[in-house]
């Protein structure tokens, strides 16, 4: 029977469901696409984080720091790291929820671009965390994370890049009590010691799938200049719609290997018949991408409160969200080797199955498209159960005993067995 259990996560009912379902895309991410040999590193993004783009936003604008009030000191995230934005980077579908920001550096729209979007964005600076929704440049239920070289004062950004996505439950606070003079735990609501935790929440409680796909079917922003026809022409014309669906007449030469396709479909709906030519299947190889996810959390809030009796209370609240990386190959492989791969902004075209016009590449930006599945929460069957660790102790297990007698016989429980009867008693 399904777990209607709700103690704790309230919105979510029953065992074994789709708890999240959704797609990440990055149309501001690195110029080309999936086919070709290499892709550029997060340095080379079409919308970089607003503290590399303007390096004196960090200075105008310092990352905040830890408030003090009595005896508690309290660090709470507030601001979106500098070398994050949401700028570009759209999830679509259900059960995220917005990353646990108030307000991000951003960065200008000439007019050039868009009058509407200029005047919400009117300089480089610090800006409520929502206007990314509110302008339709981005979503602030996702994010891409990047790495930074160098060091205080010179950073940049380096090659690797990752995505956050906020999803849409509660973790319950993580508490101690500490006595830091001699490094003792003295209570602790940890998961050996309570139902729900940091850890049996997000690792005993939930399973996380990803794909990559090469269409994203994204539109052009309805607040740009688009010239005479508006939108709605340069949707037509450079949208997200491939030509690989027009329609057009049935090429010469066709069998019964054609069909469906051959009365209605131009023959770039490649391959479209079988079996293909030699040409045609070396052409349809595409290079390798690796999706891996991570289910983890943002701290959110870490405060530590000296107690009348010397010890300190931490208490530490977080927000749940997936980690995703993109790798792709990032260096020559020698005959009959494996590629190298690294995480790698998604590129902003992606893989062309149908192998058309080149140019019809920028209108299939590529998205990962992941699915939580949701195991049972105080599960019946226990498969949320602990996983008890020996540690190296695991070798120990079958070692001789020192003990030279054998062991005693265990006892089975209930009457003792009878002998069988034999067949010519």
């Amino acid at each position: 029977m399904p777990n209607m259990s709700n103690k704790n996560f309230p919105h979510a009912h029953g065992s074994g469901r789709v708890f999240a379902a959704f797609s990440l895309s990055h149309l501001a991410g690195t110029p080309g696409s999936f086919d070709e040999e290499y892709l550029p590193g997060a340095s080379e993004m079409l919308t970089k984080p607003p503290a590399f783009t303007d390096p004196l936003l960090p200075v105008a604008f310092p990352f905040p720091g830890v408030i003090t009030s009595g005896p508690t000191q309290t660090f709470n995230i507030q601001r979106q790291p500098y070398n994050a934005t949401s700028l570009g980077v759209f999830v679509t579908g259900s059960g995220t929820r917005r990353l646990p920001y108030r307000e991000a550096l951003g960065l200008f729209v000439s007019n050039v671009t868009s009058p509407t979007l200029a005047e919400a964005w009117p300089t480089n600076g610090l800006y409520p965390f929502g206007l990314v929704d509110d302008t339709n440049l981005g979503s602030t239920h996702g994010q891409v994370v990047c790495g930074v070289l160098g060091g205080p004062g010179e950073d940049e950004l380096g090659e690797l890049a990752y995505y956050e996505v906020g999803l849409n439950w509660e973790l319950p606070p993580y508490k101690i009590t500490a006595d830091f003079g001699s490094s003792e735990i003295t209570s602790s609501n940890w998961e050996h010691t309570a139902i729900a935790s940091f850890q049996r929440a997000l690792e005993r409680t939930f399973w996380v799938t990803a794909s990559v796909s090469g269409n994203a079917l994204s539109e052009y922003h309805p607040e740009v200049d688009w010239g005479p026809g508006g939108v709605q022409t340069v949707n037509a014309a450079r949208g997200p719609v491939s030509g690989s669906l027009s329609l057009g007449a049935a090429p010469t030469g066709d069998n019964y290997y054609t069909a469906p396709y051959a009365g209605v479909i131009a023959p770039t709906l490649t391959p479209y018949r079988f079996p293909w030519s030699s040409g045609e299947a070396e052409a349809f190889r595409q290079r390798p991408a690796v999706v891996q996810t991570q289910l983890s959390a943002v701290i959110t809030s870490l405060s530590q409160t000296e107690l009348p009796s010397g010890e300190f209370e931490l208490v530490a609240k977080a927000a749940p969200i997936i980690r995703v990386w993109c790798s792709v190959p990032v260096a020559p492989v020698a005959p009959g080797g494996s590629p190298m791969v690294a995480p790698r902004p998604l590129p902003r075209g992606g893989v062309n199955p149908y192998l058309n016009d080149p140019l019809d590449l920028p209108r299939l930006p590529p998205a990962i498209n992941l699915q939580v599945m949701q195991k049972n929460t105080t599960a019946i069957d226990s498969t949320d159960g602990p996983i008890y660790d020996l540690g190296d102790a695991w070798s120990n297990l079958g070692v001789p005993t020192v003990s030279s007698s054998p062991s005693p016989a265990p006892k089975l429980s209930g009457p003792p067995l009878k002998p069988s009867k034999k067949k010519d008693d």
